[in-house]
């Protein structure tokens, strides 16, 4: 007797779409500066297209969620800044005793006065201590 004629198999896919608010819209993390907020919302690969490049990670992180059998209504690709976390060198061509040393960082000028016994790891600590 064939299998057939004993058991009857059928095989199903029910789409169930997560309800919470925020869930089951995917996130693409990446490092780049093509926008200003955190976070932005896309609802087409072509849209995508408009930030990114077809060579850049986000854009092809994109296509393979959008590429998805069942697909997202919407991808959200958030940033990092380039320079988070980056270590800077800081390089001081001479360490003077009462100097202003100043620094631009993201646009913002930092300043450090040195002391009488001044060194360069007091004019790093110093400035590290403005910036903060």
């Amino acid at each position: 007797m064939p299998l057939k004629d004993v058991v009857n198999v059928s095989i199903t896919r029910d789409s169930v779409r997560v309800t919470q608010k925020g869930f089951g819209i995917p996130l693409v993390f990446g490092v780049h500066d093509r926008f200003p907020e955190r976070v932005r919302e896309y609802s087409t690969i072509e849209s995508v297209l408009e930030d990114f490049g077809s060579s850049d990670l986000e854009y092809k992180k994109a296509v393979t969620l959008f590429s998805q059998e069942i697909t997202p209504e919407k991808v959200k690709i958030g940033r990092r800044s380039p320079n988070a976390k980056q270590k800077v060198k800081v390089t001081l061509p001479t360490v003077s005793n009462n100097t202003s040393y100043k620094m631009i960082l993201n646009g913002t000028e930092f300043e450090f006065i040195s002391g009488e016994s001044a060194s360069i790891e007091l004019i790093v600590d110093g400035l590290i201590t403005a910036i903060n």
